[in-house]
């Protein structure tokens, strides 16, 4: 629930959080679609925020840093799904700092614009079924994790529009063409 202060705000990094919400409350028009909504936050505003981490179910982030993680198990994550590839530089040993914070650790990779596939959407969708929770959804900026969000809620059902809506409220950008792509040969 946004907090009533939060609401009246004009600062930029509240007005950024509020128009993600806004748009995802606005989704939930798609809930048969999208069985759970995936808000995109910054880094800079889960930081300057940390207390928006207890509102959601699933965050879409960036590449979080240790005291992040530390926030979000704090505010009662249990897992992290990270989308980067094996060989990106995450500035921390990211799979056993989330284990010593007693979080489960879960890592699809995916390459870019190559790895913007239904395949991936499948194998994320497996994953966050398994997970009972609140969950810190990332890749280095966001924008993998909406491309799949995207297709996953396209497999669902969710038409075209629909899905690069959820993909955006996710965190896509510059690979919407990626998605787009996908959604024209299924």
């Amino acid at each position: 629930m946004i907090q009533p202060e939060l609401a009246i705000s004009t600062d930029m990094s509240t007005m950024k959080r509020l128009t993600a919400v806004a748009l995802s409350i606005l989704l939930l028009g798609c809930a048969s679609v999208a069985d759970e909504k995936v808000i995109a936050i910054s880094i800079a505003d889960l930081q300057a925020s940390p207390e928006i981490l207890a509102e959601q179910q699933y965050i879409s982030t960036g590449q979080p840093d240790e005291s992040l993680l530390s926030a979000a198990k704090e505010a009662g994550y249990v897992a992290v799904i990270d989308l980067r590839r094996a060989s990106e530089d995450r500035g921390l040993d990211e799979a056993s700092t989330v284990d010593t914070l007693g979080m489960d650790y879960h890592l699809i990779e995916v390459a870019g614009a190559a790895g913007v596939t239904f395949k991936n959407a499948e194998a994320l969708d497996a994953v966050m079924a398994e997970i009972d929770g609140p969950v810190l959804l990332h890749c280095k900026s966001a924008n993998r994790v909406g491309a799949l969000l995207a297709l996953r809620a396209s497999m669902k059902g969710a038409s075209d529009d629909e899905a690069i809506a959820i993909g955006k409220a996710s965190g896509l950008g510059s690979l919407e063409s990626a998605v787009l792509e996908q959604l024209a040969r299924k």
